[in-house]
């Protein structure tokens, strides 16, 4: 994990790196199908479905990859968490020094300034 600005939070959060990533996304594809399961078995809406308990080994994981690299993990929804992936943003943007809102960006969302570092 590495700290790096987040747009959508608005301030620092850790962001996972591609490993860290890969495990993230198969805790939350289990997730993912234990509330498939649970809505099949008890034959309930989304809304009657313990989200929060179903997901919380996404949440968790997250937690101790932040713990481990010494940085305080966000309160956001689990969806939002999987905007926190390094590779997911660009280099940092030469005038303001955020880290520009994709790879391909060629405009810094922040200030404005055309280019990348």
């Amino acid at each position: 994990m590495k700290p790096l600005y987040c747009w959508r939070c608005e301030r620092v959060v850790p962001m996972m790196d591609e490993r860290e990533f890969a495990q993230f996304d198969a805790t939350n594809r289990d997730a993912v199908l234990a509330v498939k399961s649970y809505r099949a078995r008890r034959n309930v809406a989304l809304e009657d479905t313990p989200l929060l308990r179903l997901y919380r080994p996404v949440r968790a994981l997250y937690r101790e990859f932040s713990h481990r690299a010494g940085l305080q993990a966000p309160r956001v929804s689990v969806e939002h968490l999987r905007q926190h992936r390094l590779a997911d943003y660009g280099p940092a943007c030469k005038s303001c020094g955020l880290p520009m809102r994709t790879p391909e960006a060629k405009l810094c969302a922040a200030c404005g300034t055309r280019g990348s570092a």
